[in-house]
């Protein structure tokens, strides 16, 4: 049986402000954070660079080192922070172990001891040449904009002349408008809305719980990555019957 061995990334994009007497050594930084999955566990100790896809005039090389949780955060020469644009995502992690020792050639006693260095994700992901991940860092992060529509099937308890109970399920229909990630064409939803009545209407409050059905995803910019989306809302509102 083969198992096989896949590497997840997540990052995170914002907007920071600097302050004190001196100024940044780059202009423009955005800060990025992130967290790497390597089969289901985040990979601790693993070092990673941001390389430019295509090195213009005024470039530079982010790089971070994740922590036990798999988060890590980017710097540019000392800097947090990278600089707006493509980027193709470089992964390291390698262990090193005492090599085979060899017979001497002379008998110098500075001579170095031979080590023996393995990688412990897929190599592919070491190399700008081959590795599959990649972002674009923007001046202001990640936007998107979806549109959610809910139909429900809802059932009305009346415990009293007072109160109200409304349990209910259904289906959220998704949309992406705008924005990196691509959401599955349809969620599932439980929730229900708990009310007091308050003058002509019933205050409410309503918590709602869904998951989607399949997996979401990030464009193709930033290399395959799927992922399953849960959501917990509570809202509230006031509500009045004219019928």
């Amino acid at each position: 049986m083969t198992t096989k061995k896949y590497l997840l990334l997540f990052v995170i994009l914002g907007l920071f402000a600097v302050s004190g007497c001196k100024g940044p050594k780059v202009k423009g930084l955005v800060p990025v954070r992130g967290t790497i999955i390597f089969n289901d566990e985040p990979l601790e100790g693993a070092s990673v660079g941001f390389t430019p896809k295509e090195f213009k005039a005024g470039d530079r090389l982010a790089t971070g080192k994740t922590d036990s949780q798999g988060r890590f955060e980017l710097r540019t020469i000392g800097e947090l922070g990278v600089l707006p644009g493509e980027y193709v995502v470089v992964v390291i992690k390698n262990e090193i172990s005492p090599g085979k020792q060899t017979p001497p050639i002379d008998s110098k006693p500075d001579r170095p001891k031979p080590v023996q260095v393995k990688s412990l994700i897929p190599k592919r992901y070491g190399d700008p040449k081959t590795s599959d991940l990649n972002v674009i860092v923007g001046q202001n992060g990640i936007r998107d904009l979806q549109l959610e529509i809910p139909i429900s099937f809802r059932y009305v308890l009346r415990p009293s002349t007072h109160f109200m109970l409304q349990p209910y399920a259904g289906l959220i229909f998704n949309f992406a408008l705008y924005g990196t990630i691509k959401p599955p064409p349809v969620s599932w939803m439980i929730g229900f809305q708990y009310g007091v009545k308050a003058g002509p209407g019933i205050f409410f409050i309503d918590p709602r719980f869904s998951m989607d059905i399949t997996q979401a995803r990030l464009n193709e910019l930033y290399g395959r990555v799927e992922f399953n989306r849960i959501k917990m809302y509570i809202g509230a509102g006031y509500k009045i019957s004219f019928w």
